[in-house]
């Protein structure tokens, strides 16, 4: 395996390639928060994109994958008032630009927000495909809401309450309301900023402008995206493929159908990722037919 590191305007990224050179290559985004090209944040290790993009290499697949802002060093708070979504875009942009005369093929690869952007993105990039992994189908206001509802730990006022914040920030309203400590964190001043630029946007309607194909990943046990949003994005799709696995969680991998059981597989690193995901997606990379999970999950696998 061959890693080069490769930096461009502040933001770090590694560049992994198996032997010869490979025509393709994907670009990983990860999701939301500083997230680093491990998968990683400060308070949580689960290497969840080096063990994907080791496993991608190793099909003869070129990957690369970045820090997003402030992951280098872990300290997000020169950041986190001044970035939004279009930040993340531009930086995905600004890496395939970079590529586009080293690769035959590129490919735009994001989990969960990283999702988003890619989608984003390939409306300004003419990117070979796309992967979304537990990807929101809706816009981040709507599935935020959602996440507020399921929340088993909060009130009923302050689910309310937490609602009418979104709808206020969606509208461009300031908050200036007292609130209590968990949704004090949640909606900080410092992501405002953020949360205006994607709480109204609206991932189906980038995606029903890209005309190439794109592969729609949902776990079936993800906490925080559903099979309805991995619908939606079908739906919106002009040659997309969905692909569900059924004991998949929000991180990659297969847990029991256990909520505290679920949570911890958040930031262990050592369980392995969900069989047949990597297989899956190295054959759409390499313009092979796609399989249903279930016949992904009967293939032999080892990190």
């Amino acid at each position: 395996m061959r890693e080069t590191e490769v930096s461009i305007g502040g933001i770090h990224g590694r560049l992994l390639e198996h032997g010869e050179h490979a025509p393709n290559l994907v670009i990983i985004s990860g999701g939301s928060g500083p997230i680093d090209m491990d998968g990683n944040t400060a308070v949580c290790t689960a290497d969840t994109l080096k063990i994907l993009a080791n496993l991608l290499a190793t099909q003869h697949v070129s990957v690369f994958s970045y820090n997003k802002c402030g992951a280098l060093g872990n300290d997000w708070s020169p950041y986190e008032s001044s970035v939004n979504i279009w930040t993340y875009v531009a930086n995905l942009l600004m890496f395939a630009n970079y590529f586009k005369n080293k690769f035959c093929n590129i490919y735009f690869c994001g989990h969960s927000e990283g999702g988003i952007v890619s989608i984003v993105a390939s409306c300004f990039f003419k990117c070979e495909g796309l992967i979304c992994i537990n990807t929101p189908g809706r816009p981040m206001g709507a599935l935020l809401k959602e996440q507020l509802r399921n929340n088993l730990g909060i009130s009923d006022e302050n689910i309310d309450l937490g609602i009418s914040i979104i709808d206020s920030i969606s509208s461009g309203d300031e908050v200036q309301k007292e609130l209590p400590d968990f949704l004090a964190n949640l909606f900080r001043n410092t992501l405002h900023n953020y949360y205006g630029s994607v709480f109204c946007l609206d991932p189906c309607f980038f995606l029903s402008k890209f005309s190439r194909r794109s592969l729609l990943i949902q776990g079936e046990r993800d906490l925080q995206v559903s099979i309805d949003d991995a619908q939606h994005l079908f739906n919106a799709s002009k040659f997309g493929e969905k692909v569900l696995f059924p004991k998949m969680n929000h991180t990659l991998r297969d847990v029991a159908d256990d909520f505290k059981a679920n949570i911890d597989a958040y930031c262990d690193s050592s369980l392995p990722l969900t069989a047949g995901l990597a297989p899956c997606l190295g054959s759409f990379l390499l313009n092979q037919s796609v399989l249903s999970e279930r016949s992904y999950a009967d293939l032999p696998y080892n990190n």
